[in-house]
């Protein structure tokens, strides 16, 4: 994964202006719940790989259901156990995950999985795919390089860097891949199968919905 320090990122984010939460709250937020749902059990055990703030996953239904978080940054853990949403928040390595084999009937991240190079990748999905139980579903919701957001980013990072500055929009090390192609062939590298992917007007085709099961 790329060397980022996330704790001062999730610091940072504190100061966003209120339209940035409003979009990962009621735009993001919107799509999520929309696949989670419809993917995942009624019932069961279900982790957020790298949940953030968590607020883009606040509008998944409960049901019958346990949602655990999992994020390397105690600022953003901090951040999550205010929303209420997760039974469990656990400090961890998606790479390394400190969970037993089967352990959940469901898994979900958003914006984490671009973070990631090409050689890094099996092996994490590989990680993801130990966790979950038998016929156990992973929905990625994985950024696109056309997506407005992507764009706007690189607009804003390349007029900071003519100026002289550093600041960047987002982390550095955004890793994007073509959907259909690469991400459905790391997915069968790590024993996923059915990989079916789908774009939204939901968001303006910013993220890509990934969604792989454990057969």
């Amino acid at each position: 994964m790329t060397d980022t320090n996330w704790d001062s990122y999730w610091q940072a984010e504190d100061k966003d202006p209120p339209f940035a939460s409003f979009y990962r709250s009621h735009v993001v937020g919107k799509l999520v719940a929309k696949y989670c749902d419809a993917y995942f059990p009624p019932a069961g055990k279900f982790i957020e790989l790298g949940c953030g703030s968590g607020e883009s996953s606040l509008q998944i239904p409960e049901r019958d259901r346990v949602f655990v978080g999992l994020d390397l940054s105690q600022n953003a853990l901090s951040r999550a156990q205010k929303s209420g949403f997760y039974s469990e928040l656990v400090s961890g390595d998606i790479g390394a995950l400190p969970f037993d084999d089967e352990s959940f009937d469901g898994a979900w991240n958003i914006g984490v999985m671009e973070h990631f190079k090409a050689d890094e990748l099996v092996p994490v999905l590989r990680e993801i795919y130990r966790v979950l139980k038998q016929n156990g579903v992973a929905v990625f919701f994985w950024p696109t390089w056309f997506g407005p957001i992507t764009n706007a980013a690189l607009v804003y990072d390349t007029l900071h860097a003519i100026s002289g500055s550093k600041k960047t929009m987002f982390p550095k090390g955004y890793v994007f891949y073509w959907v259909k192609g690469q991400i459905s062939a790391f997915a069968e590298k790590a024993g996923f199968k059915n990989c079916v992917v789908y774009l939204s007007t939901r968001d303006l085709f910013q993220n890509a919905v990934v969604i792989v099961r454990k057969m």
